[in-house]
């Protein structure tokens, strides 16, 4: 499976492990894997979790090894309780502690990768995530590679912040690449400066443009729908809206949180106004980004979120968190406001809804900062 890999001598072979990489089940999924790949010409192997979608094309030097295991997600309130609030209770730190150990089973993850990682001998592992450490410290500590990873949100800064084995673990690095600088500075007690380097993810300027269609009474959400996404406070802010109370929240995506969120519209009377429409293609995202007013994410944690990007690339102005992480960027494309905060969330949107010359501005500057993001820029910083 590694001939095409070998019959052409290049600078370097690359390897990069992933717990996702794009597929048609998940479209916006391990976009930042994939588009790396593409972008840094070199013989790579990707090593990730298998998947019952079918894989987008790859370039000719890339080849794929796909590995079975079970992930295990935290439910809202578990989460929310372990990173941010704290375990209280002894049935919570119980159920806590299952769930951490049930995640252990992802080592055999690591284990099933080992034979190609032996065979194909990379030069550099590039980890995404902290869920495939294990298999950049072996190749650096068993095949000699060098070891870099990408941590792409704030929880997996306060993973390493709570748990000293990690940040043990992360001492094998030869360089950890932050998302956004508030990733960064959130490691900086625990990990030289000169170790980390912030390079956010980038955008398919290709796919994300301006359709230039006409906008409707929309407000659109896109991501996984799992507890970090603070979803349930933006159906509360939606709930809160007087003034625009015609507009339509269309919700784009599917995960664990479902259930609740579709049961907290029908609780809110919402279900005239919220489509939770499930997984789209990316073409269909594209749509309904061009279509709508805003952009609207309620996150609690984050790191630079990839969608944002791709919102701009459309000329679609945003209401975001500031645990979206957007700092140094949100000023000229929209608004943001504290996490957890429905009412603040309502207010902005009717802020921005109120005033057409600002939203036109806010348009234009989307275009124009978004073209500094795409995947060829991001990639030749890493």
């Amino acid at each position: 499976e590694f001939a095409i890999c070998r019959i052409e001598p290049r600078n370097m072979r690359m390897c990069r492990i992933t717990k996702q990489l794009r597929s048609t089940k998940d479209p916006g999924g391990g976009l930042h894997p994939f588009f790396l790949t593409k972008e840094i010409q070199e013989p790579t192997l990707i090593i990730t979790r298998k998947d019952s979608g079918e894989r987008h094309p790859l370039p000719h030097y890339a080849v794929i090894k796909e590995i079975s295991y079970q992930d295990v997600a935290f439910t809202y309130d578990l989460g929310n309780k372990f990173f941010y609030r704290g375990a209280s209770g002894s049935r919570n730190k119980i159920e806590i502690l299952l769930r951490l150990i049930l995640k252990l089973r992802e080592i055999g993850f690591f284990i099933k990768s080992i034979p190609s990682l032996v065979k194909f001998k990379p030069d550099v592992i590039h980890v995404h995530g902290l869920v495939c450490i294990l298999g950049g410290i072996f190749g650096k500590s068993v095949l000699g590679s060098r070891f870099v990873i990408t941590l792409h949100g704030i929880t997996e800064a306060t993973l390493v912040q709570k748990f000293p084995v990690l940040r043990y673990l992360l001492t094998y690095s030869d360089k950890v690449i932050c998302v956004s600088s508030a990733i960064q500075n959130s490691l900086l007690k625990f990990i030289a400066a000169t170790k980390l380097a912030v390079i956010p993810g980038g955008v398919d300027l290709e796919l994300f443009r301006n359709l230039n269609l006409p906008r409707k009474n929309q407000l659109v959400a896109v991501g996984y729908l799992k507890w970090q996404k603070g979803y349930s406070y933006l159906l509360e802010a939606i709930a809160a809206l007087t003034k625009f109370s015609h507009y339509r929240l269309v919700i784009i995506g599917d995960g664990p949180e479902r259930r609740q969120i579709e049961e907290q519209i029908e609780r809110l009377h919402l279900t005239d106004r919220v489509d939770v429409l499930g997984l789209l293609s990316q073409q269909e995202i594209v749509e309904h980004l061009n279509e709508s007013k805003l952009f609207i994410m309620s996150s609690l944690a984050e790191g630079l979120p990839k969608v944002l990007l791709e919102a701009m690339a459309c000329g679609t102005p945003s209401v975001l968190t500031t645990a979206c992480n957007a700092e140094g960027i949100i000023e000229g494309v929209g608004t943001a406001v504290e996490p957890g905060n429905s009412l603040a969330l309502a207010n902005a949107i009717e802020e921005l809804l109120s005033d057409e010359e600002r939203w036109n501005r806010l348009s234009k500057n989307c275009l124009e900062v978004a073209q500094g993001y795409g995947w060829e820029t991001m990639a030749a910083k890493t």
